[in-house]
C-alpha cells in the first residue's frame, strides 16, 4: 500500500513555522514557570498560565490541521481521542489526581492514541493531554497549600513518563505493524525473482486503468507474451540458467514499457504488459520491437550459444463503454491476448499476432 509523500515545499515549511514558534514559546515559558516554582520562587499566577497553555494548544492545532497526517479521517480519530483524554483528565483530576485510581486509564488511553494515529498527531496529542494533567496537578496543589507544595511531584513524574513511554512505544509498535503489513502486501502483489507485478498485483492494477479509460474513452492494449521452447532451455541449460534468462526478460520489458504501461510475469515463463491509451498500431509496435529486442539480445552473457526468442499476442479494446464491468473487461482482453498468443506459436514462434478488433459491450447484470 501506502502512505502519502511528504510536502517538501517551502510553502508548507512557511506556513507551519508560526505554530511551531508559538508552541515552542508557550512551552518554554510554562517549563521556566515550572522551574522557578522547583527552586522555592513565587506561585504562579493562573491567568498567565491558562493563557500560555491556551498558546500552546492553539500552535498544536495548527500544526496538526497543517500535517500531511491531518486528513479526515485522521481528524476525526484526533477529535475523538482528544475528546475523551480530556474527560479522563478531568475524571482523574476530580478523584484525587495523582493518588487517582483513574490515573491508570489515562496511561491506557495513551496507550491506544499511539496504537491509533501516525507519530507527528500521537506526539502532540499526548503532549496536550499530559500538560493539562500536570497543569491541573499544580493548580490543585497550588490553592490548596497556597504556597506551591510540590510534594507530589515524584509521583507526578513517574505517571508522566510512563505514559509518555506508554504512547511512544505504542506508536512504534504500530509503525512497524504497519511498515509488515506494506511488505506483505507489496510481496504478495510482486513476483519475487523479476520483481515485477505478479497475477494478481497485475489485474489490481489493471481494474484501476480500466476506470479510468471507460471514464477518459482510453483504448487499451494487453500484449500476452510467453518464452520459446522455455521448458527445453531448462532442461538443457538449467534452472539457474532460466530463472537468469527471466530476469533479463524483465529487465527489458522495463526499459521499452511505457512509464504508465503494467507489466507483470503472470506465469512461469509467460509475461503481460497492459499498455495505458494505446490504440492498435501502438501495441502492434510495441510487440514487434520487443521481438526484435529478445531476438537480438545478448544472452551470450548468461551463457555461451544461447539463443531467447518470444512469441506476443496483442488485443487491443477500443474506448470502453461506461456500463462495462471492470473485470470482465480484464478477462475479455486477456482472453483474446492469449488467442492470439497461441496462434504466433501454431504459426512458428518468434512473432508477433495481433487479435481482430472486436467491439466491447459487457453490461452490467
Amino acid at each position: 500500500m501506502t502512505s502519502s509523500p511528504k510536502d517538501p515545499s517551502p510553502a508548507r515549511a512557511q506556513r507551519l513555522a508560526p505554530h511551531l514558534l508559538a508552541f515552542g514559546l508557550a512551552t518554554s515559558l510554562l517549563a521556566l514557570d515550572v522551574f522557578v516554582g522547583l527552586m522555592g520562587g513565587p506561585a504562579p499566577d493562573e491567568g498567565g498560565l491558562l493563557l500560555l497553555s491556551a498558546l500552546g494548544g492553539v500552535a498544536l492545532l495548527g500544526v496538526l490541521l497543517e500535517a500531511r497526517e491531518a486528513a479526515a479521517q485522521t481528524a476525526s480519530r484526533v477529535v475523538a481521542l482528544l475528546t475523551v483524554g480530556l474527560f479522563l483528565v478531568a475524571l482523574t483530576l476530580g478523584t484525587g489526581g495523582v493518588s487517582s485510581p483513574y490515573v491508570a486509564f489515562l496511561l491506557l488511553h495513551g496507550f491506544l492514541v499511539g496504537s491509533t494515529l501516525p507519530a507527528a498527531p500521537t506526539a502532540y496529542l499526548v503532549a496536550i493531554l499530559w500538560s493539562g494533567y500536570v497543569l491541573g496537578v499544580r493548580w490543585a496543589v497550588t490553592s490548596a497549600s497556597h504556597g506551591g507544595d510540590w510534594s507530589d511531584l515524584p509521583p507526578l513524574a513517574v505517571q508522566v513518563l510512563a505514559g509518555l513511554f506508554a504512547a511512544q512505544w505504542a506508536a512504534r509498535f504500530q509503525a512497524r505493524h504497519r511498515e509488515q503489513v506494506a511488505d506483505l502486501a507489496m510481496q504478495s502483489a510482486h513476483d519475487p525473482l523479476t520483481g515485477l507485478q505478479n497475477r494478481r498485483g497485475f489485474f489490481d492494477g489493471l481494474r484501476h486503468e480500466v476506470v479510468r479509460a471507460q471514464r477518459f474513452s482510453w483504448p487499451l492494449t494487453m500484449l500476452a507474451i510467453d518464452v520459446d521452447h522455455f521448458k527445453r532451455l531448462n532442461d538443457v541449460h538449467g534452472h539457474a540458467t532460466g530463472d537468469r534468462v527471466l530476469v533479463e526478460i524483465a529487465q527489458v520489458l522495463r526499459q521499452h514499457a511505457g512509464t504508465f504501461d503494467h507489466v507483470a510475469r503472470v506465469g512461469g515463463e509467460e509475461f503481460a504488459v497492459a499498455a495505458v491509451a494505446a490504440d492498435a498500431y501502438h501495441g502492434r509496435d510495441l510487440a514487434h520491437r520487443l521481438v526484435r529486442e529478445f531476438r537480438t539480445w545478448n544472452w551470450g552473457r548468461i551463457q555461451p550459444g544461447l539463443a531467447v526468442t518470444v512469441s506476443v499476442g496483442v488485443a487491443v479494446l477500443p474506448p470502453l463503454l461506461p456500463e462495462a464491468l471492470p473485470d470482465d473487461v480484464m478477462e475479455a482482453a486477456m482472453a483474446r491476448a492469449d488467442r492470439a498468443l497461441y496462434a504466433a506459436k501454431r504459426e512458428g514462434r518468434d512473432r508477433v499476432v495481433v487479435a481482430a478488433q472486436a467491439v466491447v459491450a459487457l453490461a452490467r447484470g
